[in-house]
């Protein structure tokens, strides 16, 4: 029997629970080998020149690679183009993310499916549809309060569904990122390596009619010439303007501007128009609801354009990434060329993920659980529950904010999770970009380049400086501690109303206004996260531009080689 059900629960576990990922090691393949594949076969698929060696797990050692189930499903996936994970190749070289990624379980997969769906541009515009959709039919029926409660009860739901999607989606992005940042490291050592050879064995120049030093003034050299950075789309454009509105300081203002509107006018007579209401009330159900639909609104369209911004920004910033790796590959083919050097293997990297505190640790693992499977497990039952009491509570107004309540307590936890993390990554991410630059200044140091490749620095005038102080307040683990306590106590304040209308609209009310608010400051990070990375990218290009003009200038020796 104790056999049987250790079996039962391995096997629930393997398609529920996935493991947790530890450290990442990556190795670039020899980029002659590449080209010399590349050169000779019209196989395209073999031309994977990057290696994940292993995703270490903390607790097993080393993860699985993909089960047969899940490359199944890959293969399935493929034939439906509209659920199709993009295919992350560029010019038959570069492939950021192939077989070897790992997907754990069963349920992990369809996440990361789903993550994909909701991130893309006609969920966000199916989305709008309803919101218009349902805007008319308020104004054709008077906008009765079912036609509010609907909102508020949707809004709750689709948002308490979009926090999984968001958690998924930033840590998927932070694995992507890492990735990156340990192939260039690793080619960098070799970088490293040729170029010592380089300018020890005093390779001969050919003369060029412009030097080197000209080229260090930006407007003597155009990086297009050399990596064929994609632009954006006019779409993509007009959802950059919207984005830096929307998460601007005016417009978080604006926000709470209506907000302490909203609070004054709760002094004002407000008649309720029911039989067992008839009098005009201050601060009544009805001025409490006004402000959820309001907040409901805003929660709907700037989840849902997060989680839109998140995909279509972070998936330019791989493409380019991709490009620049492809150009970083063929530098390091063309220095193994002159130098003779075919066999020296790229060095194996060893990237650390973001180092946590305890407090910051059980976030995470908050985190990890919304965001997977199991959260998805727990959701569903939820939702079970809330319909299985729908008979015991007659399907009364009292039922429908139930689940409202309870997704709105929740989803007021996980933007503050979201926030905190988010903003934890992202800082790790920036860190390990400024290493890249670093080793970019050391490797153009080399050749005789004294340059200083730097992160471009925004400019700190006041709206900034409110704004990344709103972002550091707003971001740190006591923050989450915060609004576990605040979710505490509106539920012992609920619990003392015996949950009536008035106490889950007590408790939907505030929670729903952060939780806004919270939405709007995450747009902002992302973009200005999205501006940093695209700007280190520009620089590393840049560096790299440099070397590929250094190395055209020599002659290859073939007494350099490796003996």
């Amino acid at each position: 029997m104790k056999e049987i059900f250790e079996k039962l629960w391995g096997g629930l576990k393997s398609v529920v629970i996935p493991q947790r990922k530890g450290d990442i090691q990556v190795k670039c393949v020899n980029a002659m080998n590449i080209y010399e594949l590349y050169e000779n076969k019209n196989d395209v698929n073999v031309l994977n020149n990057d290696t994940i060696v292993s995703i270490e797990s903390t607790t097993s050692g080393k993860i699985e690679y993909q089960s047969n189930i899940s490359k199944w499903l890959n293969k399935l996936s493929f034939k439906n183009a509209f659920f199709q994970r993009e295919k992350q190749v560029i010019a038959e070289i570069d492939q950021l993310e192939g077989e070897e990624m790992i997907v754990s379980t069963l349920l992990d997969t369809l996440i990361g499916y789903a993550v994909n769906v909701t991130g893309s541009v006609y969920t966000f515009v199916f989305m709008l549809i309803l919101l218009i959709g349902w805007i008319i039919w308020g104004g054709v029926t008077g906008a009765p309060d079912v036609w509010q409660i609907v909102m508020q009860d949707g809004q709750s739901i689709q948002t308490y569904v979009w926090d999984t999607f968001l958690m998924r989606q930033q840590m998927d992005d932070n694995e992507k990122f890492l990735i990156f940042i340990g192939k260039i490291k690793s080619r960098a050592s070799t970088h490293k390596n040729l170029l010592k050879h380089i300018v020890n064995h005093d390779l001969t120049y050919n003369e060029l009619n412009l030097s080197l030093e000209d080229d260090l003034n930006q407007n003597n050299f155009n990086i297009d010439e050399y990596i064929k950075f994609e632009n954006k789309t006019l779409f993509e454009k007009a959802c950059d303007i919207v984005s830096k509105i929307v998460g601007s300081l005016p417009a978080v203002v604006i926000y709470w501007s209506g907000i302490f509107v909203w609070i004054g006018c709760g002094d004002l007579l407000i008649n309720n128009g029911t039989a067992s209401e008839p009098d005009f009330q201050k601060f009544s159900n009805d001025w409490q609801m006004y402000i959820n639909t309001a907040t409901a609104i805003v929660l709907l369209f700037t989840s849902v354009f997060l989680e839109n911004v998140r995909a279509r920004t972070n998936g330019y910033i791989i493409k380019q990434m991709q490009l620049f790796n492809k150009f970083d590959s063929q530098l390091e083919y063309e220095e193994r060329k002159l130098t003779g050097y075919y066999n020296e293997d790229n060095e194996t990297i060893f990237v650390s993920r973001c180092p946590r505190d305890k407090i910051q640790t059980c976030i995470s693992v908050y985190s990890v659980i919304v965001g997977n499977g199991l959260g998805l497990i727990i959701s569903t039952c939820v939702f079970i529950i809330w319909f299985s009491i729908g008979n015991l509570m007659h399907w009364n107004s009292n039922w429908w904010l139930v689940i409202g309540t309870y997704t709105g307590l929740v989803g007021f936890i996980d933007g503050f999770v979201l926030r905190e993390v988010y903003f934890s990554i992202t800082n790790y991410e920036m860190k390990k970009f400024e290493e890249l630059l670093a080793e970019s200044r050391e490797l153009l140091s080399l050749i005789g380049i004294e340059i200083d490749p730097y992160k471009p620095q925004r400019k700190k005038g006041l709206t900034v400086k409110i704004s990344l102080w709103i972002n550091l307040v707003c971001s740190n683990e006591y923050s989450v501690l915060f609004s576990v306590a605040v979710v505490i106590g509106l539920v012992i304040f609920a619990s003392a109303l015996l949950w009536s209308e008035t106490a889950q609209l007590v408790c939907n009310t505030p929670t729903m206004i952060i939780e806004g608010f919270f939405l709007l400051i995450l747009i902002q990070a992302q973009d200005w996260a999205s501006e940093d990375r695209i700007g280190i990218l520009t620089e590393l290009a840049r560096s790299r531009v440099l070397l590929k003009k250094y190395i055209n200038q020599m002659q290859p020796r073939e007494t350099v080689k490796q003996k």
